[in-house]
């Protein structure tokens, strides 16, 4: 809502009946208007459809189709940039029907953006998921991947999204995130969410020995519960046995 007020504010345009009226049979105006909201979202959509087909599918968007439309809808605001160009392209009246086109184009994109994702959510859970993320193969760009026997994970194994945290029990904003995490995973049975040791021994002298602690925990059966005691209670870390 406060960029477009803010826009709106600093167009530097009377806003009447007469001239709403004569702006909206205005070519300036419309040709903005449809250029942002149907040209945009035709181009990103179209574009990356034209590619998927012509290179059979060896080129396509890493996420699902409904993504792509949403994002091309996203496309249609424009703000700064749009107003610039309008400036140094028009005077007068045709410079406030272009204004006028500029932030006709941002309220209808952002509407027909909300009704591309609102439209999205009411999938079924299955067809949502492949319309938002796609049927491409995950970009990896771990050094290692996700092993279930060996990395120590929370979450539905098979979700579509796994996040991975390379963590330090003494980092505080380890344990900031932890909440946020935790709420992540309470929310949606979409995400998996992994934990890899990462103790920074030169700033923390007591990750380390964390680590070694939750691993050993590990070996019971117990890691999540220490992972959850030594986030809760990071001040409280010892060296003292």
């Amino acid at each position: 809502m406060i960029v477009p007020l803010f826009a709106l504010a600093n167009a530097g345009i009377v806003i009447s009946g007469g001239f709403l009226s004569s702006a909206y049979t205005s070519p300036i105006t419309l040709g903005i208007l449809f250029g942002y909201v149907a040209g945009k979202p035709i181009g990103v959509f179209g574009g990356a459809w034209l590619v998927t087909r012509l290179s059979r599918g060896r080129l396509r968007p890493p996420v699902g189709w409904a993504a792509v439309a949403g994002g091309g809808s996203v496309a249609g605001i424009g703000f700064t940039v749009s107003l610039l160009i309008a400036n140094l392209a028009f005077r007068g009246t045709q410079l406030e029907q272009a204004k006028l086109g500029v932030l006709s184009a941002a309220l209808c994109a952002a509407a027909a953006s909300w009704l591309v994702f609102r439209a999205t959510a009411m999938l079924p859970k299955p067809l949502r998921i492949r319309a938002l993320i796609g049927t491409s193969e995950s970009i990896v760009d771990l050094a290692l991947p996700v092993d279930p026997d060996h990395d120590h994970m929370r979450g539905p194994e098979d979700a579509p999204v796994t996040l991975v945290e390379y963590g330090d029990f003494e980092c505080p904003y380890c344990g900031q995130a932890e909440a946020v995490i935790r709420e992540l995973l309470a929310g949606s049975g979409d995400v998996r969410y992994v934990w890899r040791h990462l103790p920074l021994s030169d700033v923390h002298s007591r990750a380390q020995l964390a680590a070694e602690a939750a691993e050993a925990a590990a070996d019971q059966g117990a890691f999540w519960e220490l992972y959850d005691l030594l986030l809760a209670h990071q001040d409280a870390l010892s060296r003292r046995i």
